[in-house]
């Protein structure tokens, strides 16, 4: 269930962002307001603080109220993989994907943030999770620049997972195929 107040999503692609500030409507959320922020010339990620200072200014030039935001990386920022999990894993997902992590990570284990979506698991039959890394600086660099901002961060995902999730709410449980394409 969606909350009762709005919320703004910044979909990190490069060296901009696009803004989308969802209201609550009717048990959904209605896209009340969007714009796209270039970084400033000499900007980057790498001074989050100015970068941020910045985005606070750009929000609020363009009308932007929500106090509280999403964060989505592109899909060139992540790691993905598909693990297969053995029958009746149940509850104990996150750990067996824990030590997944572990074996196939293990140099890279400081240096990235890890989260994964789980198929469902009905005890019997092996299933899968689609395991997501994500570079631990550029995570912790848009938390930054978000707090700058004056924004309070609710989440970091994946901007095409999230799309996906919303054609899947969409479609209810029709096949889908979702296409983003990067300009």
């Amino acid at each position: 269930m969606l909350s009762k107040r709005r919320i703004i999503g910044l979909a990190v692609e490069g060296r901009s962002l696009t803004a989308v500030e969802l209201t609550p409507l009717n048990g959904g959320a209605e896209a009340s307001r969007a714009a796209e922020f270039a970084f400033p010339d000499g900007l980057g990620l790498g001074e989050p603080l100015r970068l941020g200072r910045a985005l606070r200014q750009f929000l609020k030039d363009n009308g932007f109220g929500a106090s509280r935001c999403v964060i989505g990386l592109d899909a060139r920022s992540l790691t993905a993989r598909d693990k297969t999990l053995p029958p009746g894993v149940g509850g104990q997902v996150r750990l067996v994907l824990s030590l997944a992590v572990e074996r196939e990570f293990a140099s890279d284990l400081k240096d990235l943030v890890f989260d994964y979506a789980p198929a469902g698991d009905d005890g019997r039959e092996a299933t899968s999770a689609l395991l997501v890394a994500a570079p631990r600086a550029a995570v912790e660099q848009l938390t930054a620049m978000a707090q700058a901002a004056g924004l309070r961060v609710d989440g970091i995902t994946s901007s095409t997972l999230a799309l996906a999730a919303g054609a899947d709410a969409a479609l209810d449980g029709a096949e889908k195929l979702v296409l983003r394409v990067f300009g």
